[in-house]
């Protein structure tokens, strides 16, 4: 495929992957609800078993269950799982603009003899070269990932707002994956002005955070690999 096919097909299977979650996210609420509906009206009324557990749960308690699961641990998940969804989408992204153009690797990096060796052939030794120097930045800050875009190719549209919106989302997932979701100085300090609690306050994941937060990730993968290719399109005709 050419770049510009493995963005777009980058970019798609990145959408549709998010809207699966969101698919899950609100039918999964919508099935919660029912089940307590139906509770309530009296169609369902029995004894519920976890045999791993054996955790032994009435209807009635397991319909009040699933709607704090609904504002609790639902929310979690899905946050989780659509930052993640977006990372790996990011990292692909600069990967294949790497591989297109191996000069925007950073050129003061040493290479050893073994390296060297163990590659078979020159892509390979690229590749090694691309995923060695994206795996050091994945640790990094999220303006760092950006200001690493800006040096392989200027997009138009990816705002400072767009940065730090991302930046409040990634620390967000971290500070449940990490914390319990209990704010704590590293949270404040990632989130920056956007922070949406205080130091030792748990921090809330509202539906509509999460609704919001999944339709920006959309916008900002459309907008980055729509950007992309149309720069390079551009480029191959002999405009800047």
């Amino acid at each position: 495929m050419t770049v510009t096919e493995r963005l777009n097909e980058l970019q798609a299977r990145t959408v549709v992957e998010i809207e699966r979650l969101q698919d899950f996210h609100v039918f999964t609420g919508h099935s919660y609800g029912r089940y307590h509906m139906m509770v309530e009206q009296g169609h369902i009324s029995d004894t519920v078993v976890n045999v791993r557990t054996q955790t032994n749960m009435s209807s009635q308690d397991l319909a009040v269950l699933l709607l704090k699961y609904l504002d609790g641990e639902l929310p979690i998940v899905v946050t989780y799982q659509i930052v993640s969804c977006f990372e790996y989408f990011f990292f692909e992204f600069l990967k294949i603009l790497l591989q297109d153009n191996c000069n925007a690797l950073n050129k003061k990096k040493m290479l050893s003899v073994e390296n060297v060796l163990d590659a078979s052939n020159l892509n390979e030794l690229k590749d090694f070269l691309v995923d060695r120097e994206l795996g050091e930045l994945r640790y990094g800050k999220v303006v760092d990932w950006f200001s690493y875009l800006e040096k392989i190719i200027n997009l138009k549209g990816i705002e400072s707002a767009n940065v730090e919106r991302l930046s409040e989302l990634k620390a967000t997932r971290d500070i449940f994956a990490h914390n319990s979701g209990i704010v704590n100085e590293i949270y404040i300090r990632k989130a920056g002005k956007l922070a949406r609690a205080n130091l030792g306050e748990m921090l809330s994941l509202s539906r509509s955070y999460v609704y919001e937060s999944a339709d920006f990730l959309k916008g900002l993968v459309k907008n980055m690999s729509e950007s992309s290719i149309t720069r390079m399109l551009k480029k191959t005709k002999g405009h800047d």
